[in-house]
C-alpha cells in the first residue's frame, strides 16, 4: 500500500530548499541540465527514453547544445516546481490527509503515464540521487534526510500507479466487468447514438480544445442545437461508441493482439493532433456516460474496473503515441544516416533506387500510379514504363526528396516538422490520401533491402520503419489541416471578418480591387489570365471596367464559398474542385493559387485592419480556411492533368 501522508516537517524542510534554488538565475534550465547529467552517468539505460543514444556524452557539447535537451531539462525541473507546491498546499491545511490522498492519486496516475513512455520503478531512486547531486552543485547544503522521505513517498506512490498497469496485476476480473456492463448496455435501444452524443458533451465540456480534432470551433456550446443536428457530429458520435464497443469485445481475448491494436490507434492519434494528456477526459467522459444511461446499473465496483481498464489501454495507446515522437525516434536517427550513407556508396543509387522504389510501390498500391499520370494497366517492370523519362525523372526525384529528409535528421526538429507538414500540404494537393504513405514505407523499406543486401540489418529496418512513422505522422498532420472540417472549425471566425467587410458600401467592388492590386504586383505573369498583358500598368486597375468584373466575382465566389463552410463539407468540396476544373480552361494553374490567397489574406488585413478588426488569430483562421478552400481546387486541377496524361500513354 503507497503512503498516505507525508511528514510536515520533512516537507516544509524540501520546500525551503526548493525556494533557495528557485532564487537564482534561469534556475530551470541550469538545474535540469545538472539533473539529468547526473541521471545520464548513474543510469545510461535512461537516455533513450528522452531521444538519445545511449552512447551520447553526458558531459558531451553536442547534448549540452542540444535544443531538445534543454527542453527536457525545463520541463523536468518544472514538474518537481509542481510537485514541490502541492507539498505546500498540504502541509498547510487541516485537511491534511484530504489532501495527502490528493497528491497520491495524481502520484499514482503518473506511474500508470510513465509504464507509456518505458520507465522502469528501478530507474527512480536514480533520479533521487541525481536530484541531491544536483542540489547539492547548486545551492550547498539540502536536507538530504527531508528529500530522501519525501521522495520514498513520491516514488512509492508512483510504483503503485505502475504496477496497476502490468498487465500481469491487471486481474481479469476488472476486464470481466467491463464486458458485463457493456452487455447491460448494448440492451439499452439506440445506446450507441445516445451514448456517443453523452460522451462527447462531456468531453466538450470538460476539455474543450478537443473540439477542433473533430472540425467544430472552439467556442460551440455542447449542447447547442446546432452541434446536435450536425451530420459530422452524429457520425463521431456512433463511431466512437463502436471503437469502444470493438476495444471492449477483445478485452477477454489475447493481450498481444490488443496492445498492438492499441499502439497502433495511438500512432495515428498523433496525426489527428491527439495529446497525451486528452486521455484521461475521455476516461471521465466515458464513465459519466455509463453513470447517465445506466444509473443504479452501475456500481462503484464498476466504475473502478473501467478506470483501471482504461488505464491499462491509454498506457498502451501513449506507447503507440511514443514511437512517433520525435524525442523518442531521436536516438535512431544515426541509425538511419548510417544506413543511407551505405545507399550512397553505390553507383547511379538515385536512378537505380527510386526505379526500385516506384516498382514496389506501383505493385501494392496500384491506384498510385495515376498521382504519377500513369495508367492503372502499366505493369511496373515494363519497358513502357522503364524507359518514359517523366518516370525516370520522378524516380530520381523521389530519392533525391528522401536523401533531404535523411539530412534534415540532424537539424532542429521544429525544421523538420515544419518542412513535412508543408509536404503533406502539397501532397494533399496531389491527391496523395493518408492511406497510401504505409505502402511508401514498405516500398522503401524493400527498395533498401534489394540495393544495401546483407549490409542492412534488422536494427536498421526497426529505425527506419520508427523514423518514417514520425516523418508520415507530420505529413498526415499537414494534410489534416487542409481538412474541410477542421476549416469549418473555424468558421465563426471567418463569418465575423466577413460581416464587419460586409458593411462598407459596394463592398464587393472595394475589397476585389484591393486583392488585383496586390495579386498582379506580387504575381505580374497572373495578368494574361484576366485578358491583360504583362505590362499593364497597376495606375490603371482602379479604372479598368474589366478589372472590376473580375473584383467582384472573386468577391461573390469567396462568399459562396464561406456560406457553404461548416453546412455541408462534401457539396462545398464538389463545389470547390468543379471550380478548379473550370479554372483550367482559362490556364490557371495550382501554382497561382497561393498568390491569390496570400492577396485576399492582404486585403483583409488592409481593409479592416484599420480599426484593429483583424487580428493575428483572424489571420490563422482565413490562412487554415483559404487553404483548404485552395487545395481542393488545385487537387481537382492535378488529377485531371494526371488522368490526361495517362490516358495519352494508353492510347
Amino acid at each position: 500500500m503507497p503512503r498516505l501522508s507525508l511528514s510536515v516537517e520533512y516537507s516544509k524542510l524540501v520546500i525551503t530548499d526548493w525556494d533557495r534554488l528557485k532564487g537564482r538565475d534561469n534556475y530551470e534550465l541550469t538545474a535540469g541540465k545538472i539533473l539529468f547529467q547526473h541521471l545520464f552517468e548513474k543510469c545510461p539505460e535512461a537516455k533513450p527514453l528522452f531521444g538519445f543514444a545511449i552512447t551520447v556524452n553526458p558531459r558531451g557539447t553536442n547534448l549540452l547544445k542540444s535544443t531538445r535537451f534543454a527542453r527536457h531539462a525545463k520541463f523536468l525541473i518544472r514538474m518537481v516546481d509542481k510537485t514541490v507546491d502541492m507539498l505546500g498546499a498540504e502541509t498547510t491545511s487541516d485537511e491534511e490527509h484530504g489532501r495527502g490522498k490528493r497528491l497520491t492519486d495524481i502520484l499514482t496516475e503518473l506511474g500508470r503515464k510513465h509504464v507509456a513512455y518505458g520507465v522502469k520503478p528501478e530507474f527512480f531512486p536514480f533520479m533521487t540521487e541525481s536530484l541531491l547531486l544536483m542540489l547539492k552543485e547548486t545551492i550547498g547544503n539540502p536536507h538530504e534526510d527531508a528529500w530522501n522521505d519525501v521522495f520514498e513517498f513520491l516514488i512509492n506512490n508512483m510504483t503503485e500507479g505502475y504496477q496497476h498497469i502490468q498487465k500481469g496485476a491487471m486481474a481479469d476480473k476488472y476486464k470481466g466487468k467491463c464486458i458485463q456492463v457493456w452487455k447491460r448496455l448494448s440492451e439499452i435501444q439506440k445506446y450507441k447514438e445516445n451514448g456517443g452524443v453523452i460522451l462527447f458533451q462531456h468531453l466538450f465540456s470538460k476539455c474543450p480544445e478537443t473540439k477542433v480534432l473533430f472540425g467544430f470551433p472552439v467556442d460551440i456550446d455542447p449542447y447547442s442545437e446546432t452541434l446536435l443536428q450536425s451530420k459530422r457530429f452524429s457520425i463521431h458520435a456512433s463511431f466512437l461508441m463502436e471503437m469502444m464497443e470493438k476495444t471492449v469485445g477483445i478485452l477477454g481475448e489475447d493481450d498481444e493482439t490488443l496492445t498492438t491494436s492499441l499502439i497502433e490507434l495511438g500512432q495515428r492519434h498523433v496525426s489527428f493532433g491527439v495529446k497525451g494528456e486528452y486521455f484521461p477526459f475521455m476516461t471521465n467522459a466515458l464513465i459519466y456516460m455509463l453513470k447517465e444511461l445506466l444509473g443504479a446499473d452501475f456500481s462503484t465496483d464498476d466504475e473502478q474496473a473501467f478506470e483501471h481498464v482504461m488505464a491499462m489501454l491509454i498506457a498502451d495507446m501513449i506507447r503507440g503515441q511514443r514511437t512517433v515522437d520525435k524525442d523518442l525516434a531521436g536516438a535512431k536517427k544515426e541509425v538511419v544516416v548510417q544506413s543511407w550513407s551505405k545507399l550512397t556508396k553505390i553507383l547511379g543509387y538515385e536512378k537505380k533506387g527510386g526505379i526500385l522504389l516506384f516498382q514496389h510501390l506501383f505493385e501494392s498500391c496500384p491506384e498510385s500510379k495515376l498521382l504519377f499520370g500513369f495508367p492503372l494497366t502499366i505493369d511496373p517492370k515494363s519497358d513502357a514504363l522503364l524507359e518514359n523519362q517523366r518516370f525516370l525523372t520522378h524516380a530520381t526525384f523521389l530519392l533525391t526528396m528522401i536523401e533531404k529528409t535523411v539530412g534534415l535528421l540532424g537539424e532542429a526538429d521544429d525544421e523538420l516538422t515544419e518542412t513535412l507538414l508543408k509536404l503533406g500540404k502539397k501532397h494533399f494537393t496531389y491527391g496523395v490520401r493518408p492511406e497510401y504513405f504505409p505502402f511508401m514505407t514498405q516500398a522503401i523499406i524493400k527498395m533498401l533491402k534489394e540495393m544495401i543486401g546483407g549490409e542492412f540489418t534488422e536494427e536498421e529496418q526497426k529505425a527506419w520503419e520508427d523514423i518514417l512513422g514520425v516523418l508520415i505522422a507530420d505529413m498526415v498532420r499537414g494534410e489534416r489541416m487542409l481538412d474541410m472540417g477542421l476549416a469549418s472549425a473555424n468558421k465563426n471566425v471567418t463569418s465575423k471578418n466577413w460581416e464587419k467587410l460586409a458593411e462598407i458600401s459596394d463592398y464587393d467592388e472595394v475589397a476585389g480591387l484591393v486583392v488585383f492590386e496586390n495579386l498582379f504586383k506580387v504575381c505580374p505573369q497572373s495578368k494574361p489570365l484576366f485578358g491583360f498583358k504583362l505590362d499593364f500598368p497597376d495606375s490603371e486597375i482602379r479604372m479598368s471596367k474589366r478589372v472590376l468584373v473580375h473584383a467582384s466575382f472573386i468577391i461573390e465566389m469567396i462568399e459562396k464559398a464561406l456560406g457553404m463552410l461548416g453546412k455541408d463539407d462534401k457539396e462545398l468540396a464538389v463545389f470547390l474542385e468543379d471550380l478548379g476544373r473550370k479554372h483550367i480552361a482559362y490556364a490557371v494553374t495550382p501554382e497561382h493559387m497561393p498568390y491569390m490567397q496570400d492577396s485576399i489574406i492582404h486585403m483583409l488585413k488592409e481593409i479592416l485592419g484599420k480599426d484593429n478588426a483583424f487580428t493575428k488569430e483572424d489571420e490563422e483562421a482565413w490562412q487554415l480556411v483559404l487553404s483548404a478552400l485552395v487545395a481542393n481546387m488545385s487537387k481537382a486541377q492535378r488529377e485531371m492533368e494526371m488522368k490526361k496524361i495517362a490516358a495519352a500513354m494508353v492510347v
